[in-house]
């Protein structure tokens, strides 16, 4: 079998002895008898499984070690005490925590898992004993971005406080500031906004029209 089926039970079977086949964790699944055949004289004989086969599929853990988290990502707050490298056995906690982009990042959070096989770091024989590798991968946050203000004729326009002055000044996610004549043009105001989540990247996301000062 693969290494997601733990035989470790199945070794060394006698003859008319059985063993149970089990799905290695995090894989779940239902297990599977075999057994030696009665009178069997082959000492290269496979257990015999059965059923079928043993059908294992992976289940993602909701928690990630602390190391394998990048910048960006959290469980929900409603279950902030929990630490994510803290094991439970509740499942009725496990279904009240998802994963969230963090403060200062925007999107849908989504985690993938992947295994791979592994030597068990436990196993002193000159064999390697399977064991379960695991790969977190998580996607969708992005960090927000400021907006670069757009560039002003100082004999026109007059900025008022809170806007980022000369040239390649920047306008923080969500703030925003209003751009006036300067006597003696006379015209409406502008407000120049920077969406509370912007994540273009190079100051781009600026929300702004040039006020018509004559």
């Amino acid at each position: 079998e693969g290494f997601e089926v733990d035989v470790s039970r199945c070794a060394s079977l006698g003859p008319g002895e059985s063993c149970l086949m089990s799905c290695r964790p995090p894989f779940v699944g239902a297990s599977a008898a075999a057994h030696c055949p009665l009178g069997n004289t082959d000492p290269f004989q496979k257990p015999l499984i059965d059923a079928k086969s043993v059908r294992c599929r992976l289940e993602c853990p909701l928690r990630v070690p602390a190391e394998d988290i990048p910048d960006g990502y959290e469980l929900s707050a409603d279950r902030a005490s929990l630490s994510v490298d803290q094991g439970t056995t509740n499942n009725n906690i496990n279904k009240n925590l998802s994963w969230k982009c963090a403060e200062g990042f925007v999107g849908d959070a989504l985690k993938h898992c992947n295994a791979s096989k592994i030597c068990n770091a436990s196993d002193t024989s000159s064999e390697c004993a399977p064991a379960v590798d695991l790969q977190f991968e998580f996607v969708g946050c992005k960090p927000v971005q400021p907006c670069a203000m757009a560039v002003l004729d100082p004999c026109k326009h007059n900025q008022a406080v809170g806007c980022p002055g000369g040239v390649g000044g920047l306008l923080g996610p969500g703030q925003s500031c209003e751009v006036m004549c300067r006597p003696p043009f006379t015209g409406p105001s502008s407000v120049a906004r920077c969406p509370a989540n912007n994540t273009l990247l190079f100051g781009g996301g600026l929300q702004f029209q040039l006020p018509g000062c004559e």
